[in-house]
Order: structure tokens, then sequence, then C-alpha cells
């Protein structure tokens, strides 16, 4: 996959962490593209995570705004970029209490509070962080045009009725996105919009008298 993207003349991307494997990110730093990528908590790291020291992360300077929270981060080196670690004080008990329901593994549990990035594109951590969970603006792309929009399944054999769905699908997503910010202020989804708009009517009245229409 980011051999393709090479090849089509892309110099970075962003990737979710079931990308991630040592092997998968080693073969894409060979291809010399920068990479912001989310990183497994695999038995690799477990001693670096377990050594971490929570109280020198947990501090202003390391503090980083998100659009609907907020975490605190620190870099370190690892293979020929940084790894930054993540954590979300919020998300701490919550992560922990649903861990316990379940098992009392206290090593594990004590990673649980933690989430890691890796990147080579030099840029500053806070910036990377924001980036990579800006990826979620993709990701609910993606779930709107499998849901409302029903891009999938696709129950069409020939390929050019399959591109003629997929290029409506997009045409609608581009018409939601563009609704949606027309009325971002009012606190209402496009999907939610549409709901509401579906029960309207457009009605034409004449007055027939005076003619006025």
């Amino acid at each position: 996959m980011i051999a393709t993207l090479v090849e089509m003349g892309y110099s970075a991307t962003i990737l979710d962490r079931g990308f991630y494997s040592l092997r998968n990110l080693k073969d894409a730093l060979a291809l010399k593209i920068r990479i912001i990528c989310g990183v497994t908590k695999d038995r690799s790291f477990r001693e670096i995570l377990l050594c971490f020291d929570k109280d020198g992360i947990y501090r202003k300077q390391n503090k980083v705004e998100l659009k609907n929270t907020h975490v605190y981060v620190q870099s370190m080196d690892f293979l020929s970029g940084k790894l930054i670690v993540v954590y979300n004080p919020y998300l701490e008990s919550i992560r922990k209490e649903h861990y316990y329901e379940h098992s009392s593994d206290e090593v594990i549990a004590s990673l649980l509070v933690y989430s890691l990035i890796f990147h080579n594109t030099g840029m500053d951590q806070a910036e990377v962080v924001r980036k990579y969970y800006e990826k979620d603006t993709a990701e609910r792309a993606f779930s709107k045009m499998k849901g409302i929009l029903s891009l999938r399944p696709v129950r069409v054999r020939l390929l050019s009725r399959v591109y003629a769905h997929i290029k409506i699908c997009y045409l609608s997503y581009a018409i939601l996105s563009m609704l949606e910010y027309h009325i971002e202020k009012t606190g209402i989804s496009g999907p939610e919009s549409l709901e509401h708009l579906s029960h309207g009517y457009r009605v034409h009245l004449k007055e027939q008298e005076s003619g006025l229409e």
C-alpha cells in the first residue's frame, strides 16, 4: 500500500495503529515517506512504558489541546524518527474500571493509560498529535458514506454501474459536507437536518384575483 502511494507521488501519510508492525514500519521507512502512525502497545514496548514517569508527562508544558479534550505528551527516539507517548488522564479511570471487570493484572492495567504514535516528520510533537487525531474526520466521512449514503454493499456487477454508484455516493457526500459546513453553528448534523427536511414540503400558492404568487 505504501509503495503504491509513493508511486502516485505522495510524500506523507497518516496511518491507524491497525497498520502497525515493526516490519511494516521499517518497510515504509525504507521507501523514504514521511509517516505519522499509531503504534500497538505490544510486548516490545512494555518495559519502556512500565518505567515511564507518569508524573513527568502530566505537566502543563506537555499539554496538547485537541478538539474535544486534551492530552499530555512526551517524545523519545525510535528507529529513524520519534515515538510519542500520549497520556489522557480523563480516560485513565474509565479504561481501568472497564479492564477490572474482566481481569486484575496490574501490569497491564498500568499500560492502559498510554497511547503511542510514531512519526518521522520533523514536526513539533503537538502538531503531530493533532494531525493524528484529526484523521478521525476522514474515518467519520467513510462511516457516513457506508451508512447514510449506502456506499456498500454495492449490489451491481457491471463495472460501469459500480463506478456510477460510487460517484453518486461521493457526490452525495460532497453535498452533505457542504450542508454541514453551512449549518455548523446550529448544532444539527447533516444527517439530522436531512431527516427534518424529509418531512417538509414546498407548496406553490397563487391568489386568483391579484395574481400574487
